[in-house]
């Protein structure tokens, strides 16, 4: 049986993006009977309840932590270290330390030095927006990644979670095409047997007029997701079509950061009392809202995967996308692909979608028979082969 030490850091943060990856992949890893799995953590601390009890109560934790060496020198180096920055990052040493000789291990994010006495190390990259879009970061994340960068060589082999990231990562960093495995993503388990709520009962809960019909987009409000071009494209929508000015658009997700620009662009944005920003969206609700959607809109300038896609897929709701790095290895043929930098592009195909019910209905269908395809439970199948291939 394989050991495997997973590096579980960012469990302790808020469930978007790497949090959910890192959920899932420990959700399909954890009762294995091929595999002997402990999870690397800084600390029991949890910002989300479901993550906080399922790991105090079902996962053998191994905690970094613990093994912090105390000291007035250490703590000088630390605050040296980390200046700055919004999180405390891990040394070397202190990553090696709690890595048991023998063991596998994969490091999916925070943690990403390898361990000199694993039997193997193992990296999950997820994307390279920080070295190919600086701007849209905060110092944290750069540095972080930076970091991370520059210990690929260490590792044996590395998981890629799209063909664009791999692809990447032989273009930038020089990564030697036989060290790269892809291994495609999933959605959380709610979009697999979802509870579709009634119109009213999910639009109510998050102060959304039922009685309109409504345009999606579900992401981190920052710079890279490009909210300013999905706004121009539904300027554009209900500039052409005046009927079409009935329908708003759900901006759902977290404030995130470098709003500025987005926040001066809405004072004068001449449908903005049609905007609706209703912030966290709980998990379980997450379906319905697709659902009942006429479309989903996401005009990102680049992803690694691009979950909300999956997620829009699985739930049965048409997906316009950008047409670059990842997005259109989830999307396929199963909705429309448009260039992020033409909100006239995906205005139009938009109106395609909101003009013709059968199409709508011919997306929803293929969508959803392509995300079939994507699941955790193929993404742990496939880690686990890794594992053994390498150990």
């Amino acid at each position: 049986m394989a050991r495997v030490t997973l590096d579980g850091f960012v469990l302790r943060f808020p469930r978007t993006g790497v949090v959910n990856y890192v959920y899932n992949v420990v959700l399909e890893l954890i009762g294995r009977s091929d595999i002997d799995l402990t999870i690397l953590l800084e600390d029991l601390n949890f910002s989300d309840t479901e993550i906080a009890t399922f790991v105090r109560s079902s996962a053998k934790t191994r905690l970094v932590g613990k093994y912090l060496q105390p000291g007035r020198l250490s703590q000088t180096m630390e605050r040296y270290r980390n200046r700055g920055l919004a999180v405390r990052l891990p040394t070397p040493a202190e990553v090696a330390r709690v890595i048991a000789p023998g063991d596998i291990y994969h490091s999916t994010d925070w943690y990403h030095y390898a361990a000199p006495h694993a039997r193997c190390n193992i990296l999950t990259y997820h994307d390279l927006t920080t070295k190919l879009f600086p701007q849209f970061h905060e110092h944290t994340n750069l540095v972080k990644e930076d970091r991370k960068a520059k210990a690929i060589r260490d590792f044996d082999h590395i998981v890629a979670v799209s063909n664009s990231t791999r692809n990447d990562l032989i273009t930038h960093f020089n990564v030697a095409p036989s060290k790269i495995s892809t291994v495609h993503l999933g959605v959380d388990s709610v979009y697999e047997s979802p509870v579709r709520l009634s119109r009213k009962e999910v639009l109510s809960k998050y102060k959304i007029d039922p009685a309109r019909r409504y345009i999606l987009s579900v992401s981190t409000i920052e710079p890279r997701k490009n909210i300013i071009g999905i706004l121009n494209a539904y300027k554009a929508l209900c500039s052409d079509r005046p009927a079409y000015r009935e329908i708003m658009l759900v901006l759902s997700g977290h404030m995130g950061w470098r709003n500025e620009a987005l926040n001066q662009f809405m004072e004068s944005y001449p449908y903005r009392d049609n905007v609706v920003f209703p912030g966290y969206v709980a998990l379980e609700d997450m379906p319905s809202l697709y659902g009942h959607a006429e479309a989903f809109i996401y005009l990102s300038f680049y992803e690694g995967f691009g979950i909300p896609i999956l997620e829009a897929m699985k739930s049965s709701c048409p997906v316009v996308c950008s047409n670059t790095s990842s997005m259109p290895e989830v999307l396929g043929d199963s909705g429309e692909l448009v260039s992020p930098n033409s909100p006239e592009e995906a205005a139009v195909a938009l109106a395609r979608i909101l003009d013709d019910a059968r199409y709508a209905d011919e997306l929803r269908f293929a969508g959803l028979a392509r995300s079939k395809a994507f699941t955790w439970g193929r993404h742990a199948d496939a880690l686990v082969r890794i594992y053994k291939d390498l150990s």
